[in-house]
């Protein structure tokens, strides 16, 4: 007998992933598996297949179920799911009312914590019993199961109504004790039921006798007397009927063990209210072993806690009797001891009678860990320890006593934490409070409230919002509107983190106080809010802070207080605001970065306040910048400083712009450092009694001689050096200057030039500058700065002597031009005016200037004059005139003038200089360019590069005065110059086309270079040195140049007579530029115009796809109303044709037996324009219409344009008269049968594009795609079909392919599709004949997918695929109605519906076997009711599910006789139960009867 391995369980858990974790683990030692879902309310129990789930376990205390909803919809189902509801805790009522709500179990949720294996246990045999009560197991499973079955199995049959035991399993007479000798004949009620019970026993035997399921816990006796039992009764076979008899099996568990643990766990729960109440370590303790005594039965038990000195300290109980026989003192455990190693690695551990309590009656004992808190020890009956049940009890109870102290534990750090706090609060200023957040009630509030309100604290509890009433009248509308902002925040569930509110209070009418509230919203365990907050006097620091900023904005730096992080501007005075020119509201909010100067960026401050983090405050200078965007210098004095409590920067910022005027100016002499520099004090200059102060080394090199030396050599020392002719004018100078600083009105600066004699007899000027100086509490300074000015005198004399011998008139005047220092000769010539007059009357030559220029030449002298004279205005460095003056004689000249002023040592304007000249002669010039300009002007209107050549030539004839000029222009299809446009010698000559060989015209053009003749020579034939002779076009000119025209050619210059005027060669080159960007433009222009006419094309071929796709879109709509072929091909070729961009649009095919296409659909023209062209699929000229290459080539064929060149059809002629230039066809292909063709034309050729061509492509494939089903449609309403026989080889087909393998014939028996996977198709083997030895190999090599023998006998196999060749002509509504392949031959009988296309079909079946060939048609008319009309109509009242089931039936043999295989195995195969099976089959029976012989059948 062979072993059934029991199917897999399937359980879901709707709202504990606990129950998940215990049942996940079930099934090794069970021998059942188990698979775990867990499931949603809402999905039962239509989420759940009901062949599928054996049970539901639902957890009523779950958010969002309703157990008892859940339960009533589980078992209303069909199927019956099976239900376990767990309960709250052990409440009877709470189990009635689950077991009342239909539930097949309920099952307290303590199990969970107590014994998830009993929890586990009881469900999978709720799912079990479920499973075996529905008989799809075999007679051969059952008997395996009855004599395998670890529990006790009895086999009754009702015999005039009472259960007659007929056989009972080795299990039973194991557990019930009685041997089966003893049992079987008698009644199963007489032997195993007691007789309290047997009274109401007769409605239990009545139910079973008629087959309904049943499922019981009672009491059963046994040999060793009455113990508890869960029992299941299974049918084998029901009937009422006495005389037939009911055979069942009554399946039995021992439940004794189990209930008692449940019991004892009952007991245990119920007695840890008192565990859970205790409110201190030994109470928790001392109800723990008494809790261990009286439910448990354990001898003087005892609880230890763990101290801090690794000791375990008796807290209650009985520890006494734990010590050595007599003595009474308790026992504390060391880490060495079993208790301990208990408590240590938290695992109970049992102890033998050397470690019991030695006055307990005990054999043994136990230790069970409390958690991290100690022990539980008992002492037991047995020396090996406690039962399984015991244990788990006990267990249970440490867990409970675990979490006792745990919260007592909890409780006493709480307090302490209290205590800690409340003694904090009570010493500390500020006030502490606890309240409701809308301070509708307050918690506590410390004693300081008293001493800042000035109320007692009494009052804030009886009125919590009594606080609001000292609020200043000031403050109050704000604390108001920020208090009930901040509720709104708590209200939604989004408060900030913490609050603060900062306010005046009065505790006194004559008293203010500012305060300062931080508040905590706070959630507690329990979810209720709470707010927490501290408010403390800040008074005092309002005051500083008053304070602190009456300093701040009365200090004369700008001081400002930023964010040392971002920049952020925090604060700014009065100061720092005017000096940059913001008001305070402007830079509040801003950083640093809008006040600092180009590059004085904040990464670089940020150093800078690095630096005062850790060095101290930091001294620097930096580049600040105002509104207006003045940069100026400050001095910046930074700092890091605490303010509130929060880091920030403070900088002192110091305006030195003037500081740094002075050191400029103080710069400005020590510049001349490098020169000599005396220093003396002012009153010791007339004599030089003493040395100086300070005298740089420049002085020895200018006097040639050390000043110590100087004074040794000469009775009055320095003055001595002096030039007899410069001493008394020195001397009176320096008296001048001692006595200016004497009498307190020095001059800032003053200066001097003289002469002075050096040792060797050198004569050498010396210019020396004055400036006298405060020098602290001393006598004022004069710092002497002298240079040696020789080569200067020298370099002025030399230019006063080239003046005078250039032409340029060299001007020198005082700044406001009243004084003439120096005219040169020149200056008569210019402006014809003496020179006597113009040092009398410096502005006397003004009355020479032109009358045109005179009045803005005057406007200009004057705004000269003021810059040079005027403080307030800065000189150019240079200033540049020109304008015209006009002699006595009307001589007109024009004047170019430029100045330069001369500034002193002291930074102002010494003189003015102004050098002119006479452009006379320039002007003249560029009058002639500017006539040039407007002659080229047209270059830039030229329309074409010819006009632009033209233009060019004539200007230079007409404006340079050459007389032979040519324009060469680059013939790119060529490669040549050709002349374009010539004059002069250049136009009389023939002058051909140059190429590579032109000579230097070509060689200017190649290289990019302008050239001239080779020896710079002035003679004809210049220009062979080829030795061309006179063949060149410039071998007749005297002189000429070759300039090229970058890309575009090469502009030919020459003269026949004589050499170029002056400049005429630069003109051209500028002649040559202006034609070469001329050329360059319209080039431009024509690549702009072509890229223009591109985008344009692109443009217009863009929009007509858009307008094709819009197109198609419609044509998409208008197909799907069609209902039959003509609309839908019409619908296509009006859409097309009528509104455009087709102006012809035409849809036909070849019929069955013809190659002629024809129209079927014309829009745009009439179908004889199609007839006429006549055209055939076979055509094979070279040039056949598009049509006929798409319904050849199933490819989009289109012809660009009519009129191209090579071959031409006359249906190319035909097109044309009729106006169209482009045409395009389409084929109308789905899964590989195309259904026509469609022809569109345009009247505009190169219509269709690559794009177009696509979304024609797709269109004909959405048509194909309707046609097809409306063929598909019509053909399955049709009432008319045509049976079609195909004969041939059939190579190609799978079977014909076995059938020459196995050398029999192969035959098709039918083909079951499964709901949801792969096609089962069975083949026979041999026929009428006996099957191959070789079948099972030939199938698996020769057939598609899987392939497994059904019938060894008959030869059947099974082959499992994916793709058969029957699934394509399905589509068709095609039905094969015989399949049979013999070697060599393969007939196919196939019946489609009248309305199907045959000719499609039939190509369709021959891509399929193209070696087969229709050699039968017939009709068969409504009359008929062929299989196929019978089958359909079957087909549609069936569901997917029953057709599935009926064929895997068929294919099995169910039908034959003797059956191949019964129901349980078909059942099997369908991986479903036998009754489901059986139900499905009686259903379609009875839906196939109902057709065949109904009133309409």
């Amino acid at each position: 007998m062979s072993s059934i391995t029991p199917r897999k369980l399937r359980i879901g858990v709707v709202g504990n992933d606990r129950v998940v974790a215990a049942l996940s683990g079930w099934g090794a030692d069970a021998g059942r598996e188990v698979s775990v879902d867990p499931v949603a309310p809402t999905d039962l129990p239509g989420g759940f297949d009901p062949e599928e789930i054996d049970g539901v376990v639902v957890d009523e205390r779950a958010a969002g179920v309703d157990a008892a909803a859940v339960a009533g919809r589980a078992d209303d189902h069909p199927s019956g799911v099976p239900t376990a509801v767990l309960t709250d805790g052990w409440d009877g009522s709470r189990v009635a009312d689950a077991l009342a709500s239909g539930v097949s179990t309920a099952l307290p949720d303590t199990l969970l914590d107590d014994d998830p294996d009993a929890l586990a246990r009881r469900i999978v045999s709720m799912a079990t019993a479920a499973d075996d009560r529905d008989p799809v197991v075999d007679r051969e499973r059952r008997s395996v199961l009855f004599d395998n079955n670890p529990d006790p199995v009895v086999r009754i049959r009702f015999e005039g109504g009472d259960p007659i035991v007929r056989r009972v399993n080795a299990a039973f007479e194991e557990v019930f004790g009685f041997p089966a000798e003893a049992v079987v004949g008698d009644s199963l009620v007489e032997t195993l039921v007691p007789e309290s019970d047997r009274s109401g026993h007769s409605r239990l035997r009545d139910s079973v006798q008629r087959g309904e399921p049943l499922e019981r816990e009672a009491t059963r006796l046994t040999a060793d007397g009455p113990r508890e039992f869960l029992f299941r009764v299974i049918h084998v076979a029901a009937t009422p009927d006495p005389e037939t008899g009911t055979e069942a099996y009554v399946w039995y568990t021992d439940v004794t063990d189990q209930k008692r643990r449940e019991r004892l766990v009952q007991r245990l729960h119920e007695s840890t209210d008192r565990i859970q109440n205790a409110d201190t370590e030994r109470a928790v303790c001392a109800a723990t072993a008494e809790a261990a005594e009286s439910v448990l039965g354990l001898a003087a038990p005892a609880c230890w806690l763990a101290t801090d000195a690794d000791r375990l300290r008796p807290v209650a109980g009985d520890a006494s009797a734990w010590g050595p026989d007599g003595t009474d003192d308790p026992v504390t455990f060391a880490p060495d001891t079993r208790a301990y190693t208990a408590y240590d690695e938290g695992t109970l551990t049992p102890v033998g009678a050397d470690a019991a309590p030695a006055d307990a009656d005990a054999s043994g004992g136990v230790f069970v860990p409390l958690g991290d808190h100690g022990v539980l020890g008992a002492g037991t009956a047995g020396a090996d320890g406690v039962d399984d049940t015991t244990a788990g009890a006990a267990r249970i109870l440490a867990r409970h006593a675990a979490i006792a102290l745990d919260r007592v534990a909890k409780q006493r750090a709480l307090r302490e934490s209290e205590r800690r706090f409340r003694l904090i609060a009570e010493r500390i200023d500020e006030v502490i409070f606890l309240s409701e957040p809308d301070f509708s009630e307050v918690f506590y509030v410390n004693d300081a409230y008293e001493d800042v309100w000035g109320e007692p604290v009494e009052r804030l509890y009886e009125n919590p919002r009594s606080f609001a009433d000292a609020i200043d009248p000031r403050d109050r509308a704000s604390f108001e509107t920020e208090f009930a902002a901040m509720l709104d925040d708590i209200d939604r569930g989004d408060p900030d983190d913490r609050y603060e509110f900062e306010y005046r209070i009065r505790p006194a009418p004559d008293e203010s106080r500012w305060v300062r509230a931080t508040g905590y919203p706070v959630t507690l365990p329990s979810g209720n809010a709470r707010f927490v907050g501290i408010v403390e006097d800040v008074t005092e620091r309002r005051e500083l802070e008053a304070a602190y900023r009456g300093i701040f904005e009365s200090v004369s730096d700008g001081l400002v207080v930023h964010d040392p992080e971002t920049g952020e501007i925090r604060d700014a005075n009065d100061r720092f605001c005017e000096m940059h020119g913001y008001d305070r509201e402007e830079l509040t909010g801003e950083t640093v970065d809008v006040v600092t100067g180009p590059g004085y960026t904040y990464e670089r401050a940020a150093e800078r306040i690095r630096a005062a983090r850790e060095e101290g405050p930091q001294l620097f200078e930096w580049q600040n910048c105002g509104v207006d965007g003045e940069v100026f210098p400050v001095e910046v004095h930074l700092s890091v400083v605490e303010i509130r409590g929060e880091e920030r920067v403070l900088a002192s910022v110091r305006d030195i712009s003037e500081r740094r005027r002075t050191e400029r100016r103080l710069g400005e002499v020590l510049d001349r450092i490098d020169e000599a520099v005396y220093i003396t004090p002012a009153d010791n200059l007339s004599t030089a009694a003493r040395g100086p102060d300070y005298l740089s080394s420049g002085y020895e090199e200018i006097w040639g001689q050390p000043l110590d030396t100087l004074r040794e050599r000469y009775e009055n020392g320095f003055f001595d050096t002096l030039r007899p002719e410069d001493r008394d004018e020195y001397r009176a100078f320096v008296e001048s200057v001692v006595e200016d600083v004497a009498t307190g009105t020095a001059a800032d600066s003053y200066d001097i030039e003289y002469r002075i004699e050096r040792p060797d007899g050198e004569v050498r000027w010396v210019r020396s500058e004055y400036y006298p100086i405060e020098w602290g509490s001393g006598p004022p300074r004069i710092v002497i700065v002298s240079r040696d000015v020789t080569e200067r005198k020298r370099t002025r004399r030399n230019l006063r002597m080239i003046a005078e011998r250039v032409d340029e008139a060299i001007y020198m005047s005082s700044p406001d031009k009243r004084e003439v220092y120096y005219a040169s000769p020149s200056f008569e010539e210019l402006w014809d005016l003496p020179i006597e007059r113009v040092y009398e009357d410096p502005q006397s030559f003004i009355d020479r200037v032109h009358p045109d220029d005179r009045g803005w030449f005057r406007e200009e002298y004057d705004r000269i004059r003021a810059d040079l004279t005027q403080p307030d205005r800065t000189p150019q460095d240079t200033y540049e005139l020109e304008y015209r003056v006009r002699h006595p004689d009307g001589t007109v000249r024009w004047i170019s003038v430029r100045g330069y002023p001369v500034f002193d040592g002291a930074g102002g304007v010494d003189r003015w200089i102004a050098v002119n000249r006479d452009v006379t002669d320039r002007k003249a010039r560029e009058r002639r360019i500017a006539s040039f300009d407007d002659a080229t002007e047209d270059l830039t209107t030229a329309d074409s590069a010819t006009e632009a050549a033209e233009t060019a030539v004539e200007a230079a004839r007409t404006t340079l005065g050459l007389s032979t000029v040519g324009a060469f222009l680059y013939d790119d299809d060529a490669g040549v110059l050709r002349p374009e446009a010539l004059a002069g010698a250049l136009d009389a000559a023939e002058v051909e086309p140059i190429g590579s060989d032109g000579g230097r015209l070509w060689d200017a053009f190649a290289a990019g270079t302008a050239t001239a003749p080779a020896d710079g020579g002035r003679r004809p034939g210049a220009d062979t040195p080829d030795g061309d002779g006179g063949s060149s076009p410039l071998s007749t000119l005297e002189t000429w140049r070759a300039i090229p025209l970058g890309t575009h050619g090469v502009l030919a210059v020459g003269s026949a007579e004589g050499d170029f005027a002056s400049g005429t060669v630069q003109t051209a080159h500028v002649l040559a530029a202006t034609l070469e960007a001329a050329l360059a433009h319209l080039r431009g222009q024509q690549q702009v115009a072509d890229r223009e006419r591109e985008l344009r094309t692109q443009t217009e071929r863009a929009e007509r796809l858009d307008r094709i796709a819009r197109l198609t879109r419609q044509v998409e709509a208008a197909i799907t109303d069609a209902t039959t072929p003509g609309e839908v091909e019409q619908a296509v070729c009006d859409r097309l044709a009528d509104s455009g961009p087709y102006d012809l649009a035409w849809l036909g095919g070849a019929e069955v037996g013809s190659d002629r296409l024809t129209p079927r659909a014309v829009s745009g023209a009439s179908e004889a324009y199609v007839d006429a062209m006549s055209l055939r699929s076979g055509d094979s000229g070279a040039d056949p219409h598009p049509a006929v290459e798409a319904w050849r080539t199933d490819e989009v064929r289109a012809v660009g344009s009519l009129v191209g060149g090579g071959p031409s059809g006359e249906w190319r002629q035909h097109a044309l008269s009729a106006g169209y230039q482009s045409v395009c066809a389409v084929p109308l292909t789905y899964d590989g049968v195309t259904h026509g063709v469609l022809t569109v034309g345009t009247d505009a050729p190169n219509s269709f594009g690559e794009r177009e061509r696509e979304t024609l492509s797709q269109l004909g494939t959405s048509i194909a795609n309707a046609l097809a089903a409306i063929e598909r449609r019509r053909a399955l309403e049709s009432d008319e079909t045509v049976e079609l026989e195909f004969r041939g080889s059939g190579e190609s087909l799978p079977f014909a392919r076995a059938a020459a393998a196995a050398g029999c014939r192969v035959s098709l028996q039918r083909a079951v599709a499964a709901q949801d996977g792969p096609v089962s198709v069975y083949f026979r083997f041999g026929g009428d004949a006996d099957a191959p030895d070789d079948v099972p190999e030939v199938a698996r090599r020769t057939l598609p997918g899987s392939v497994e023998v059904v019938d060894d006998d008959a030869g059947v196999v099974e082959a499992r695929t994916d793709e058969w060749f029957g699934a394509p002509l399905a589509e068709y509504g095609g039905m094969i109605r015989e399949a049979v392949a013999a070697p060599g031959t393969t007939t196919i009988t196939v019946e489609v519906p009248g309305e199907t296309d045959v000719r499609s079909f039939v190509e369709r079946l021959q891509d399929l076997a193209p070696s087969l060939e229709l050699v039968a048609r017939r009709q068969h008319g409504e009359q008929d009711r062929t299989p196929a009309e019978l089958a359909g109509t079957l087909r549609e009242t069936l569901t997917d599910r029953q057709v599935e089931v009926i064929r895997t039936a068929l294919s099995a043999g169910y039908f034959e006789w003797p059956r191949e295989h019964d129901s349980s195995q078909v059942a099997s195969r369908l991986d479903i139960t036998q009754p489901t099976f059986n139900k499905h089959l009686r259903i379609v029976e009875r839906k196939t009867f109902e057709l065949l012989f109904g009133d309409d059948g």
